[in-house]
């Protein structure tokens, strides 16, 4: 009887444990390129029908209109729309990334029959969904790149 190891170097687990922290800076640019590209996006007229959300009463609509001078979906007299956009704290750890943002307490308040609005904040698109894939993948190789030339500089 013959026996065979297979010993795998650089297999997809060990790069994972090794290059953990740089997966998890992707994952942060990818939460920076949704907060600074794709959350400003909610607040666009368009937006209502692009992120599927619930229908406001015609009532409110008149009175936003009225009171406000404006349409925009998620947004009264702005207060939401101004801290989310504004400051956002990005933490990482292994294997995620999270974008933490200042909101009106209001954001969380759930009536009955009402919308979600926290929700309809964070609703993404596939074709979102892809450019923060993009990202992802830009920021992974463009790390790889510097740890790979940072090698070659030490052998040098």
């Amino acid at each position: 009887m013959i026996r065979v190891e297979v010993i795998m170097v650089n297999a997809p687990e060990e790069i994972a444990k090794k290059h953990g922290a740089l997966f998890a800076e992707a994952l942060q640019d990818a939460c920076e390129f949704w907060h600074d590209n794709i959350l400003p996006r909610h607040f666009q007229l368009d937006a209502r029908r692009k992120y599927s959300y619930q229908a406001r009463t015609a009532p409110y609509m008149r009175y936003k209109a009225r009171r406000f001078g404006h349409q925009r979906p998620l947004e009264l007299t702005g207060d939401l729309r101004r801290q989310t956009t504004g400051a956002v704290t990005l933490r990482k750890s292994k294997g995620q990334a999270t974008a933490a943002m200042r909101a009106p307490k209001y954001l969380y308040q759930y009536r009955p029959g009402a919308p979600n609005k926290a929700a309809e904040l964070v609703a993404t698109v596939t074709a979102e969904i892809g450019e923060m894939a993009k990202v992802i993948s830009a920021s992974v190789q463009e790390k790889l790149d510097r740890l790979h030339e940072e090698k070659r500089e030490k052998l040098a």
